[in-house]
């Protein structure tokens, strides 16, 4: 199956006469998906940040995904089309991550995101509602981790960046 790009780990591919609608299927990190090139219908699951990215791109790019189904349609090789790129935001990430956490006080971190801010974080506003109240427990609290965007206890609680971003302190 031909890769038609790929971007930030999302790689895109066609088939060769493949069936209607026109589409693209779109693998990230385990995650597969089938994307209509019209109308953007999708068929499987992708996280929602690499959904927007995938969005982003078909907008950009839609005629010469047209263009390749034609190509394919008729047993000739696909074009490559370019990978999205990063849009200019005073060279920030289109993807905010939390690329490092350190414990600093009480229910505070100190957060390094990809974009080279640093941010102090007091989660105690945040803990007072819900799944959020096991925060209270500082052995809890302390047990964070990173995912692959964000600081994150258990699997059970994580914050958005762009939001963790906001609401912290710079340094």
């Amino acid at each position: 199956m031909p890769e038609i790009s790929n971007f930030y780990g999302i790689f895109i591919y066609m088939y060769f006469d493949d069936h209607n609608p026109p589409h693209f299927h779109v693998w990230y990190d385990g995650y597969e998906a089938i994307i209509t090139i019209q109308d953007g219908i999708i068929t499987g699951s992708l996280p929602r940040r690499a959904l927007k990215l995938v969005y982003e791109w078909l907008d950009i790019h839609k005629d010469e995904l047209l263009e390749n189904w034609k190509r394919l349609s008729n047993s000739e090789a696909a074009l490559k089309i370019e990978p999205l790129k990063q849009i200019d935001m005073k060279d920030k990430p289109l993807i905010l991550k939390v690329t490092e956490a350190k414990y600093v006080r009480d229910y505070t971190l100190q957060l390094t995101f990809n974009n080279g801010e640093t941010r102090l974080v007091d989660f105690t506003p945040l803990m007072q509602k819900g799944i959020c109240r096991k925060l209270q427990d500082m052995d809890y609290f302390q047990s964070y981790s990173l995912d692959p965007f964000t600081v994150d206890w258990h699997n059970e609680i994580g914050f958005a960046p762009e939001f963790l971003l906001e609401k912290g302190t710079t340094i």
